[in-house]
């Protein structure tokens, strides 16, 4: 249980990529929304994923469980850098 923890929680250990990266490289013109519309696709999707998922592969569990953290961790940063402005 410990390690499926670290293994979820890793995203939030690289919120200053996350930031230098929605700043310096800009996504269809955009440098913020394009990433918030796109991590929000990344989130429902793994949630839909998780949520009819009925197998017991604890991996693939981990992995949804993970990019669901990803995306949440990420559209923190950029929320927070938004708010900055």
């Amino acid at each position: 249980m410990q390690i499926l923890g670290t293994f979820v929680g890793l995203p939030w250990s690289f919120k200053i990529v996350y930031g230098l990266i929605s700043d310096n490289c800009p996504l269809f013109g955009s440098r913020r929304r394009s990433y918030l519309i796109l991590l929000s696709m990344l989130q429902v999707v793994a949630t839909l994923l998780l949520a009819s998922y009925f197998g017991n592969n604890e991996r693939w569990a981990a992995f949804l469980l993970m990019c669901m953290s990803l995306s949440v961790a990420a559209m923190d940063v950029i929320v927070d850098s938004i708010m900055v402005i």
